[in-house]
């Protein structure tokens, strides 16, 4: 094996194939068990100085009239914003809006008497693409993504599955409504190894033309015990689309899963909520949704996973590209 394949047990900003054709290679274990005959492998790293704040209080009178509050700092983003009034995340856009170091909440969800405000955000700067980095491929980290296995790699599964209904054409969670509440539905993947103090950009979809109301669907990743929130995706009632935010994994953290929660909402009768195409990977922006095919229990790709046999050749330019995409 090549002395470059194995420098991916080691953390690294970025990942470029270089040069080379691969006449025949079978993909085993992990990464760091990799053949790709002929192809090389270069990294770039990048300095990180941003800094993630866990559980401000912003400034400001919570009187049932004010609606402005003040944060010490200025986010690094809007999307790093994270609001929670009582211990609830509140909905950017739709509860309150952020510019600069300001925090402005509508009318209707102003703070009241005895309530609670915390704000978790990023300040700082992520680090910079490598101007190389056009040819860069980054891994999805979350095993499974397109919901082929789910009794090996979502526990709990709650939300039932449907083939081919996900974004991407694989699989996704889906929730027909009843018009009542949905209560809370939730599918849990398998622990995701990450690393303290490095920016994870966490993206995925979710179909809510059909949401009336209650909490609003989501997808979120939190620390291996699910007693801390690290990201959150939620969109307006009655869109869909492809969601993202980037955050820091905080001291300690040495794992994390991701969720999706119907969040206990009111979806139309007969109407369609439906999670799919999870992605996390390292870096402060999101790419282009690559599915994670390996199944790290076997040690292969699942035949069922691709539709063929998990012995590849180029004679078949798309799916070696699908699969190498799922492995960067």
């Amino acid at each position: 094996m090549p002395a470059t394949i194995t420098a991916l047990e080691q953390p690294v900003r970025h990942c470029r194939l270089q040069t080379g054709i691969s006449r025949f290679w079978t993909i085993n274990r992990a990464i760091s068990l990799l053949f790709i005959f002929g192809v090389s492998l270069s990294f770039s790293q990048a300095t990180n100085s941003a800094q993630q704040v866990y559980s401000e209080t912003p400034t400001g009178q919570i009187d049932g009239v004010n609606t402005t509050f003040f944060l010490q700092n200025t986010p690094s983003s809007v999307q790093s914003v994270m609001v929670f009034r009582n211990g609830i995340r509140q909905k950017p856009g739709a509860d309150y809006f952020v510019s600069g170091n300001v925090i402005t909440f509508v009318s209707l969800a102003t703070p009241a008497p005895g309530d609670s405000l915390l704000v978790d955000y990023v300040i700082g700067n992520y680090p910079p693409l490598n101007p190389a980095s056009a040819s860069v491929i980054t891994k999805n980290l979350v095993p499974d993504s397109d919901l082929k296995l789910p009794t090996t790699y979502w526990i709990g599964a709650a939300i039932p599955i449907s083939k081919a209904l996900g974004a991407d054409g694989g699989n996704a969670f889906v929730y027909t409504g009843t018009g009542a509440p949905s209560g809370w539905l939730v599918s849990t993947s398998a622990q995701i190894p990450v690393t303290p103090g490095t920016v994870y950009t966490f993206s995925g979809y979710i179909d809510e033309s059909s949401v009336i109301g209650g909490g609003g669907p989501l997808w979120g990743v939190y620390n291996s015990t699910v007693t801390a929130n690290l990201a959150g995706l939620s969109g307006p009632f009655g869109t869909k689309g492809r969601l993202s935010t980037s955050f820091m994994v905080p001291a300690g953290v040495t794992s994390v899963v991701v969720i999706c929660d119907t969040n206990n909402t009111v979806i139309a009768a007969n109407g369609r909520l439906a999670f799919s195409n999870p992605q996390l990977e390292i870096g402060s922006q999101a790419t282009v949704y690559k599915p994670n095919l390996l199944d790290d229990v076997t040690g292969y790709i699942p035949a069922s996973a691709i539709g063929g046999s998990t012995t590849l050749t180029t004679k078949k330019p798309s799916l070696v590209r699908r699969i190498l995409e799922s492995i960067f």
